[in-house]
């Protein structure tokens, strides 16, 4: 965020911006998901080269296509899973999906049971 003169947050949309890379600057979170619940969040403003984004929520949802469980595969940590399911590194949503399963030992082949959201906040 940038801050305006009386202190309300706002995000000045670049040229060239698609939801997708909005939402990746802001949240930490790079897929076409989180670009929609972005977008509906804002009350869905056709982006503009100068547009300031003043509703931008301080979390945001993603219900991205997760499936039901992961299987561990030989060289995943936490941060690469979630990355994988939902398609960031951010470490609030590391430790949002560690807790969230439990937070088990990572060895090949064990089986973790994965929400289809994760919620977790983003430290600005």
């Amino acid at each position: 965020y940038v801050a305006r003169s009386n202190a309300t947050p706002y995000f000045l949309v670049p040229a060239g911006a698609t939801w997708r890379s909005i939402a990746s600057t802001l949240y930490g979170v790079d897929s076409d998901a989180a670009g929609q619940a972005l977008q509906t969040a804002v009350g869905n403003p056709t982006l503009t080269t100068g547009l300031r984004l003043v509703s931008a929520p301080t979390t945001l949802t993603v219900t991205p296509p997760v499936p039901t469980y992961y299987v561990v595969k030989a060289g995943d940590s936490w941060v690469s899973i979630t990355q994988a399911l939902y398609g960031t590194s951010n470490a609030a949503a590391v430790t949002a999906l560690q807790s969230v399963v439990g937070n088990p030992t990572l060895a090949t082949g064990v089986w973790l049971v994965t929400p289809s959201t994760l919620s977790y906040t983003v430290s600005p």
